[in-house]
C-alpha cells in the first residue's frame, strides 16, 4: 500500500493558496510553516515556526514564499 504523502507548505500567504486545489491535495497538508509567530492556525492546520520543522516526520516541504 502506498504511503500518504505529509507535506508541510512554507508560508500562508497568497502563493500557497494558489497551490492549494490546484496542484496539492488538502489531506496531504499535514501543516504549515511560517516566520509569523502570531499565526497558529490557517486553513483549519497548525502553523509552526521554522525551528520546529526538523523535529517532525514528513515527506515534502515546499515554498510558497516570494521572501525567501
Amino acid at each position: 500500500m502506498k504511503e500518504k504523502m505529509k507535506i508541510y507548505l512554507w508560508g500562508t500567504g497568497v502563493m500557497a493558496s494558489e497551490l492549494m486545489g490546484k496542484y496539492i491535495k488538502d489531506e496531504s497538508i499535514i501543516g504549515y510553516v511560517d516566520n509569523n509567530q502570531n499565526k497558529k492556525v490557517w486553513r483549519d492546520k497548525r502553523v509552526i515556526a521554522p525551528i520546529e520543522l526538523k523535529q517532525l516526520d514528513y515527506n515534502c516541504e515546499l515554498l510558497c514564499s516570494r521572501y525567501l
